[in-house]
């Protein structure tokens, strides 16, 4: 298990809640909690912390590199550079 720390983190719920200081708990390349970075280290104490002071963590975003457009067939047809 490991907690990633950052400025914010985002959470993907319906109404886009972003938590200041924020941290997500790790285990098995799975996300089993999100919080304030307070709230998981108290949780979780014996757990490693990899922080990032200066990111913003956006857990369930998985595949944010694409190059048709954000979202799947909406450039088809178009050349690169549109």
């Amino acid at each position: 298990m490991k907690i990633l720390t950052a400025a914010y983190v985002l959470t993907m719920k319906a109404k886009n809640e972003c938590i200041k200081n924020g941290a997500v708990l790790i285990d098995d390349q799975k996300i089993k909690a999100i919080g304030t970075k307070a709230e998981l280290i108290q949780q979780y104490p014996h757990v490693i912390v990899l922080d990032y002071p200066h990111a913003l963590l956006m857990p369930g975003l998985i595949n944010t590199h694409c190059h048709s457009g954000l979202l799947r067939g909406t450039a088809e047809g178009l050349p690169v550079w549109d």
